[in-house]
């Protein structure tokens, strides 16, 4: 399968008042996902039915300063907040992997114990150079992706409908709406899809 929108990944200061805002700017709602486990971060997800938009915050400040990742969300968090960076999904890493790519097995536990596992790769360059999406390979055993989880809109998400990013655009996502626009490298704009149009955010 070709690599497509996974999810947009948004750094706040503090989750909850995160879900309280984009429920009342952009009515969307989110619910609570959990911590990562030695990154010192932990999540909301805001589903979208094919994708999901990511709010991520540190909650374990030195933990999280260890790592380049949590580094860079509590510098953005600190500034603000806003876009980090995307995720591609696909079904299987290695197809999209040159010979030797580091992989990186994460998980985490829903609100009901549940354990999410996932693998990740090329998330050291999205933090080092703002521009090449990472990408991700779920689990076979998990219970529906997080963009499909029931969430308390006042509207209708149907997922990522287009990118704007600053800088170079990775050459495997060209199938993808990704759009360059002048600025910063990194992730600027996100349009969502609405059953009555486009979100911008």
């Amino acid at each position: 399968m070709s690599l497509v929108f996974d999810h947009v990944v948004y750094a706040v200061a503090d989750l909850d008042e995160a879900g309280v805002r984009f429920s009342d700017e952009f009515g969307l709602g989110s619910v609570e996902g959990g911590r990562h486990p030695g990154f010192g971060t932990a999540n909301r997800i805001v589903p979208l039915g094919t994708a999901y938009i990511e709010l991520i915050a540190v909650i374990d400040q030195e933990e999280a300063l260890a790592t380049d990742f949590g580094v860079l969300i509590d510098q953005q968090a600190g500034a603000g907040g806003g876009w980090v960076g995307y995720a591609l999904r696909a079904d299987r890493l290695e197809d999209h992997l040159g010979e030797g790519e580091p992989i990186v097995d994460m998980s985490r536990k829903r609100p009901d114990g549940t354990l999410m596992e996932w693998r990740l790769s090329r998330l050291a360059e999205m933090v080092s150079e703002k521009r090449w999406p990472f990408l991700i390979e779920w689990g076979d055993d998990i219970d529906g992706l997080p963009g499909a989880t029931p969430a308390a809109h006042a509207t209708s998400p149907t997922g990522i409908r287009w990118l704007e990013v600053g800088g170079e655009i990775a050459p495997y996502a060209s199938h993808l709406d990704i759009r360059r626009v002048a600025g910063p490298a990194g992730l600027s704009r996100v349009g969502i899809g609405l059953d009555e149009g486009v979100l911008v955010i």
